[in-house]
């Protein structure tokens, strides 16, 4: 399937990394920008030797309970294939570790997350090896 390129499924698994900035003073609606390399390929895509290029806006919203949930938009490229096209990304991410805090400290200072999460994509526009394009 996917590992070998077949038709009968996609796969990608990219590495990411981000920033975001409190928007509008709340440290809770974030807005920010990732990029992402890695390999994908089958579903009959044109992913060349299978780098993936991905890079784009984020705006993220971190519930009271601790969760967030992220909207992710931008741009994917195979370098050495056909493939690329935008995209747009749902992402629901729980923290795996958080900054510790006492009551009445100043929660200041660089915080660093490390998070999992779920998520759905959509491909607006796709073309595959034989030259058609499907949303």
């Amino acid at each position: 399937g996917a590992a070998k390129g077949g038709a009968d499924g996609y796969m990608e698994v990219l590495g990411q990394i981000g920033q975001d900035w409190a928007l509008f003073g709340s440290p809770r609606l974030r807005l920010g920008g990732q990029l992402g390399a890695g390999l994908g390929g089958g579903g009959n895509l044109n992913t060349g030797n299978g780098w993936l290029l991905r890079a784009g806006p984020t705006l993220r919203w971190i519930t009271p309970w601790g969760p967030s949930l992220r909207f992710d938009a931008g741009y994917t490229h195979a370098p050495s294939g056909a493939y690329g096209g935008t995209y747009g990304r749902l992402v629901l991410a729980m923290p795996l570790d958080r900054t510790p805090t006492l009551v009445g400290d100043d929660p200041g200072g660089t915080v660093r997350v490390q998070q999992l999460g779920a998520s759905v994509m959509h491909l607006p526009r796709v073309k595959f090896k034989d030259g058609r394009e499907e949303a």
